[in-house]
């Protein structure tokens, strides 16, 4: 009985002559090149506007921050400060409402909370 097997290792096919013994075949190396683009992901590109430095005073995040508390998403000081507390509460209510949630503050957010972006 002769039984063909292959084997990986050394791209060798082994031949099974007999129970008891085997004959190893080498097996040529075939190379070929081949030009392909491989799409990893989408690229998409949008605009959307984000409330400015210029307009993101202390006075303007402290009323963003308890906006943002009285929806029921901030429990964090009322401070005045754009710190990861408040980013976090600002994408659970986007996220809530529909928004992109994107990692900014963005005036279709402040709008959404009732406050004027400027």
């Amino acid at each position: 009985m002769k039984k063909v097997v292959p084997v990986d290792y050394e791209r060798e096919v082994m031949t099974q002559v007999s129970p008891a013994t085997e004959k190893r075949v080498p097996v040529p190396a075939e190379y070929e090149t081949v030009d392909q683009q491989v799409l990893v992901s989408p690229g998409k590109q949008y605009c959307t506007q984000i409330l400015c430095d210029v307009n993101a005073t202390a006075t303007k995040i402290t009323e963003i921050q308890k906006a943002l508390q009285t929806a029921g998403f901030y429990n964090g000081p009322i401070d005045g400060n754009l710190g990861p507390n408040t980013m976090a509460a600002v994408g659970a209510f986007q996220k809530s409402k529909g928004l992109a949630d994107d990692g900014y503050l963005t005036v279709e957010t402040v709008k959404a909370l009732g406050i004027t972006p400027q």
